[in-house]
């Protein structure tokens, strides 16, 4: 008899993806509060490897059909969200 509770290849995927996205909020938290500035470079270096982890990872799972990308920004749209941010 089967196992009706397994995964399938795309759900793991995508809980995979979503657990490397924790782990940067986490690495952010961290390096924010860190006052030893050799352990503070060593998470962002940590950190930088683990988002292109996650972009690479996330580019096999839109090749595989796993993910599907979000409609580009307009240049319009681009300054918008670069105005708010800059206040």
């Amino acid at each position: 008899m089967a196992n009706t509770n397994m995964l399938d290849d795309k759900n793991m995927a995508s809980d995979l993806l979503n657990d490397l996205a924790d782990g940067q909020v986490f690495y952010a938290n961290v390096i924010n509060q860190c006052s030893n500035k050799q352990l503070r470079d060593t998470l962002i270096n940590l950190r930088n490897a683990s988002e292109t982890f996650q972009f690479d990872y996330y580019q096999l799972m839109s090749q595989k059909g796993f993910a599907t990308p979000l409609p580009s920004a307009s240049k319009q749209e681009i300054q918008q969200i670069k105005s708010e941010l800059q206040g």
